[in-house]
């Protein structure tokens, strides 16, 4: 099979499978919720990776931090992607579509199959696609590709 790209979901941690992820990439995009300690966990996983840079001596470009299970009804995610937004902006492009908090996001992962096969027409399975179309365009556009 050919592939044209091939997305590398690391969990959160900051260890070894990591570091051989970001070997293994040409580029990172970070993922946040907009809650205190994955936004803690992104400005530690920001520096882990300028590390891991001058360590490896390998540019580890980022393209970008995308803001996944937003509810902008409530105070508490409006904040915290403000904040994302001042932690990280210039450094890192803000992917503006985000990831709405949907219930249906949780079933999908509960039936371990995508949200654009388990509810193709949510809101969720469509912002996952406006981002994965930016991403292929921005990718494209810096040359970031092996094929």
């Amino acid at each position: 099979m050919d592939y044209d790209y091939i997305l590398l979901d690391c969990m959160a941690s900051l260890g070894m499978l990591a570091v051989n992820v970001m070997m293994a990439c040409d580029t990172v995009l970070l993922v946040s919720t907009p809650e205190e300690d994955s936004i803690e966990g992104l400005e530690l996983a920001s520096d882990f990776i300028q590390e891991a840079a001058r360590a490896l001596r390998k540019e580890i470009p980022v393209c970008g931090v995308l803001i996944c299970r937003v509810d902008m009804r409530y105070r508490k995610s409006r904040s915290g992607v403000e904040r994302i937004r001042q932690l990280f902006v210039p450094q890192y492009p803000i992917y503006q579509e985000m990831i709405p908090d949907r219930v249906c996001v949780a079933d999908a992962r509960n039936k371990q199959v995508s949200i654009i096969e388990y509810a193709p027409e949510s809101e969720a399975a469509r912002a996952y696609q406006v981002v994965c179309d930016s991403f292929v365009k921005e990718v494209e556009y810096h040359g970031i590709h092996t094929a």
